[in-house]
């Protein structure tokens, strides 16, 4: 029996949380504290791993994946030479970029090596467009060295802009059918309506953070089932969200034990080589 495998449970139990963020102790104070004093959201964890991984056991899952944001160009090597110290059989993680360094590509090269499993990117936090000119290279290069992008997508709470929109990645998935996007929020936070039309069966990952607690159970649904089951991930934007309550949601929703079993678990797994 794996580890993960815990007495009594049955498959759709197990669950991989594909987005999470935690910061060094000495700074995960005063991160979370301005978060949430700019957006007015709750923290459901400290932003330590060791926070994480507690709520982990609250929620009974299993991995989760961290998905860290670099705001300046000069915070990326050192983001991820300590995010990939994180690493642990209940840990995986994706690994910072940002548009405006020296040799981004070379970058995603490093990412790899250090034993990440993709970048994560925030259009409005690094002030860029999805269609910048000087990502189509990252993300070939990301093709190449077997490495998803995790997008920020739809809206945030901190900005008046929104350039992750559902019809932009649909256009840009399009144009890089070698790469694997993740679309965080279901493809576009507080833009569902325009995601069943632009984006419902392409070609992207989407993940469920912060669907499940603001789309009603048969809306969640649904919009599961429109996009494929296949193509969805269970996700918690912890700390940002209750991942025990989100997975409460996703399982409440109607969809059935085997559906349940892909998002929560086998979709993410294959991405991820978890066997």
């Amino acid at each position: 029996m794996t580890w993960w495998a815990r007495a009594g449970a049955s498959s759709s139990r197990r669950a991989i949380d594909v987005h999470t963020h935690v910061f060094p102790d000495d700074v995960a104070a005063r991160a979370i504290g301005s978060m949430a004093a700019r957006t007015g959201l709750r923290a459901y964890y400290d932003g330590t791993l060791a926070g994480l991984l507690s709520a982990m056991d609250r929620a009974g899952v299993d991995v989760s994946v961290l998905a860290p944001v670099a705001t300046k160009p000069s915070q990326v090597r050192g983001i991820n030479d300590w995010t990939a110290g994180r690493l642990s059989v209940r840990i995986r993680a994706l690994g910072a970029l940002h548009p405006a360094m020296d040799d981004p590509v070379g970058e995603v090269a490093r990412i790899a090596s250090l034993g990440l499993s993709g970048i994560k990117l925030h259009p409005e936090f690094q002030a860029f467009h999805p269609y910048d000119e000087r990502m189509r290279p990252v993300y070939d290069a990301c093709a190449r060295h077997g490495l998803l992008v995790l997008f920020h997508a739809g809206e945030d709470p901190n900005f008046e802009t929104v350039s992750g929109e559902p019809e932009v990645f649909a256009q840009l998935a399009g144009q890089h059918p070698e790469t694997t996007f993740v679309l965080a929020h279901m493809g576009g936070y507080r833009r569902w309506e325009r995601v069943l039309e632009a984006l419902a069966g392409a070609d992207v990952y989407l993940d469920t953070s912060h669907a499940t607690e603001l789309l009603d159970a048969t809306e969640l649904r649904d919009m599961i089932r429109a996009h494929g089951v296949h193509k969805v991930l269970f996700a918690s934007d912890g700390p940002w969200t209750d991942a025990a309550a989100a997975l409460a949601a996703l399982r409440a929703c109607g969809l059935t034990e085997e559906e349940l079993e892909r998002v929560c678990w086998s979709n993410a797994a294959e991405l991820l080589g978890i066997s």
